[in-house]
C-alpha cells in the first residue's frame, strides 16, 4: 500500500510538473507570436499638415501689371476675338486655336460610342433570353445529338442505328408515340429529313431548340463575356472623348485679368521668337515676378492659383499665374541661382487682384495651391513597387498593400499623400521585420 500511496504522489506530481510546463511553453508562444506581430497605429497620428510641406519659390512685387500669352508652336491660330486698345475683362475670349482635327476625331468618337451601346444593348436582350431557355433534360445514357425530339418510346427506349442516322427510327415496339409527352418542348421543331448536320452556334441562338443545361450556361458565360467586353470598350471611349473635349475647349485661350490690349503681334513671328502674341495691361491690382526651375515649370500652368506672402509683413493673398516663359531666363539676379548650378531657371507672373499690403521690390514667398487635399507623413511609410506607391495598411487584422497618390515635397524626410488613405486606416512601418503583406497586425507596440 505504501508503494502505491508514493507511486499515486509520484504521478500527481509529475501531472502538476507537466501543466505548468505546458502553460510556460504556450505562454511563451504566444509572447512569440506578439512580437511578430506587425505594429499599426491609425494614419491620423501619423500625418502632418500638408500646406507646411508644399513647395516654396521666391518672388518680387513689380509694377508691370500684365499678362502676356505666348502661342503653342504645336497649333495654329484660327479666330482672334479682340484687338489692339479693346477692353476685356476677366474671362473673355482672346483668341482660339484650330481645333477642326480634334472636332472630327470628337465626332468619330460619338460614332464608335454609339455604335457599341446598340450592340451592349442587343446583347443585353440575347443574355435575358438564354437566362429564359428551358433546357431539355439528357439521358445519361443516350447522346443527344442521336435523338428524334418527336419521338418518345412507352419502354423508355430511345437508341438510334448510328450506321443508319436518316433511317426512320422503328416504333413497332414501343407503340404509338405520345406528341404531348412531358420531356418534349411543345414548340420544338425537327430537322428536315435526311439532315443529320449538328446546328451550328448561330443557329441555336436563332431557334436554340434542345439546348442542354451546358450548353445554356455556355451561351450565358459567352454573351456575358461579350458584354463586359463592350462595356469595357465604351468606358474607356468616353475617357477619350472627355479627353478630346478638353482639349478643344483647351483651344479658346481667355483673359485672366481685366485690362486693355496692349498689343497683337504677328503669330509666325511670335511663334519664332518666343514673344507674346498678345499682351493686356491692368490698371487695378498687383503684379508678381517669379522664377521656376526646370524640374517645377510642368507643375504650373497660366491660370493657377498661387498663395503670395510678403517677406516685410507677412500679408498674404492669392494671385492668378498669368504668364510662364517657354524659353530659360538669361538673368543672372534670378533668386535660386545661387543655389544649384548647371539647372535652368524659367520666369513667371502672377496678377495680385487684393494688393494691400504688396508694394514694389517687396521679396515674396509664393507656394502653389492644390486643388486636392494634402496630408503629409513621414517618407519612410511609403514604399514604391512597379504599381506605384503604396502604404502597408491593416485589413481584417492583416497587412495588404494600399496604393496612394503622392507629391513631392521641399522636405526630403516627408512625402504629401493626396488620395487613397483615411484618417482611420492603421498603418504599419513597412522596413520593419514585421513589415510584410498577410502579417498579423497589432496596436501594442
Amino acid at each position: 500500500m505504501k508503494i502505491l500511496r508514493k507511486h499515486k504522489k509520484l504521478f500527481i506530481f509529475l501531472c502538476i510538473v507537466a501543466v505548468l510546463v505546458i502553460f510556460l511553453i504556450v505562454k511563451m508562444v504566444s509572447i512569440q507570436r506578439q512580437r511578430s506581430y506587425a505594429y499599426v497605429q491609425p494614419f491620423s497620428d501619423l500625418k502632418m499638415s500638408g500646406d507646411d510641406f508644399s513647395d516654396t519659390l521666391d518672388g518680387t512685387v513689380t509694377n508691370e501689371n500684365a499678362q502676356s500669352i505666348t502661342l503653342d508652336p504645336e497649333k495654329t491660330v484660327g479666330q482672334v476675338y479682340v484687338k489692339a486698345g479693346d477692353t476685356v475683362k476677366k474671362g473673355d475670349r482672346l483668341f482660339s486655336y484650330n481645333s477642326d482635327d480634334l472636332t472630327s476625331q470628337l465626332n468619330a468618337q460619338n460614332e464608335v460610342i454609339s455604335s457599341s451601346t446598340a450592340q451592349l444593348d442587343i446583347q443585353n436582350k440575347l443574355l435575358a433570353y438564354y437566362k429564359g431557355l428551358k433546357p431539355v433534360k439528357e439521358d445519361a445514357n443516350t447522346d443527344i445529338d442521336d435523338q428524334d425530339p418527336d419521338s418518345d418510346s412507352d419502354s423508355g427506349d430511345r437508341s438510334s442505328d448510328s450506321d443508319n442516322q436518316d433511317s426512320n427510327i422503328s416504333d413497332s415496339d414501343s407503340g404509338s408515340v405520345d406528341q404531348n409527352s412531358s420531356d418534349d418542348d411543345p414548340d420544338e421543331t425537327t430537322q428536315s429529313e435526311g439532315d443529320d448536320t449538328i446546328p451550328s452556334d448561330e443557329s441555336e441562338v436563332v431557334n436554340p431548340n434542345a439546348v442542354t443545361e451546358e450548353e445554356k450556361a455556355e451561351l450565358i458565360k459567352s454573351t456575358t463575356e461579350d458584354i463586359n467586353n463592350l462595356q469595357q470598350s465604351i468606358n474607356s471611349a468616353k475617357i477619350d472623348l472627355q479627353s478630346l473635349q478638353q482639349k478643344i475647349d483647351d483651344c479658346t485661350v481667355k483673359a485672366l485679368v481685366d485690362g486693355k490690349i496692349a498689343s497683337i503681334n504677328d503669330a509666325e513671328t511670335s511663334v519664332s521668337s518666343g514673344t507674346p502674341f498678345i499682351t493686356i495691361s491692368s490698371e487695378t491690382g498687383t503684379a508678381v515676378r517669379g522664377y521656376v526651375d526646370e524640374f517645377t515649370k510642368n507643375k504650373i500652368k497660366a491660370g493657377d492659383q498661387i498663395k503670395v506672402t510678403n517677406y516685410m509683413n507677412d500679408s498674404n493673398s492669392k494671385a492668378t499665374v498669368t504668364y510662364i516663359s517657354d524659353f530659360p531666363s538669361t538673368d543672372e539676379n534670378t533668386p535660386q541661382s545661387s543655389s544649384i548650378n548647371n539647372v535652368s531657371y524659367y520666369e513667371f507672373d502672377a496678377y495680385l487682384k487684393d494688393g494691400n499690403g504688396f508694394n514694389p521690390d517687396d521679396g515674396v514667398s509664393i507656394s502653389r495651391i492644390s486643388s486636392k487635399k494634402t496630408s503629409a507623413l513621414s517618407r519612410g511609410y511609403v514604399r514604391k513597387d512597379k504599381k506605384g506607391s503604396y502604404c502597408l495598411v491593416s485589413r481584417k487584422g492583416r497587412l495588404e498593400k494600399v496604393y496612394v497618390e503622392t507629391q513631392k515635397t521641399m522636405d526630403p524626410g516627408t512625402i504629401l499623400i493626396v488620395s487613397g488613405l483615411k484618417n482611420s486606416d492603421l498603418i504599419a512601418f513597412p522596413y520593419s521585420k514585421t513589415g510584410y503583406v498577410g502579417n498579423k497586425t497589432t496596436r501594442k507596440s
